[in-house]
């Protein structure tokens, strides 16, 4: 049975929780997101498991939620934190495209199916954006539209709006 560790954190986003496996980040919880939601991802990737909070000497954890909280105080463009998002090779190559978006760039899903390899499969690829489970540090919330709209995203639009914001995109 595998012991999940998590932490929640207060940002100006509202509460996330932060799901560690060994010493990787492998899920991000955000306000909207419901325990079924999480519980089924987890049952698929991982099986075997139990959920327990994370001590105060948790290195992983801890480091984590020093660099969220630069990140919402305007003090870190980059996170160095080790992520392992469970998905198909398909979301993997997506979700890694997303992930180099920059701080203060957004790209459009055309964009990011290209960059990951993939022709004309952006109605799959905005379904495995909108399945990203590390959101923030896998910045999903910098995918706009082609025409410059904000379209989606898993913690709801306003929680978009705040996140560009506070990268100085709107």
């Amino acid at each position: 049975m595998e012991k999940i560790s998590i932490k929640s954190i207060l940002t100006p986003i509202g509460t996330i929780n932060i799901f560690i496996l060994y010493s990787s980040i492998i899920f991000i919880q955000l306000k909207t997101d419901s325990e079924i939601y999480i519980k089924k991802y987890l049952d698929k990737w991982i099986g075997d498991y139990y959920i327990d909070e994370a001590d105060n000497e948790n290195k992983v954890l801890n480091q984590a939620y020093k660099q969220l909280d630069e990140y919402f105080n305007n003090k870190r463009t980059v996170f160095e934190l080790d992520i392992k998002p469970f998905g198909t090779e398909f979301q993997k190559r997506v979700w890694d495209s997303v992930y180099k978006i920059k701080y203060g760039q957004t790209a459009s899903y055309k964009e990011i199916t290209l960059n990951a390899g993939y022709l004309n499969a952006y109605r799959a690829a905005g379904a495995a954006i909108g399945a990203n489970p590390i959101p923030i540090i896998i910045p999903c919330h910098r995918i706009i539209g082609s025409d410059g709209s904000l379209t989606g995203f898993r913690g709801g639009l306003d929680t978009k709006r705040k996140l560009l914001k506070l990268e100085g995109l709107l």
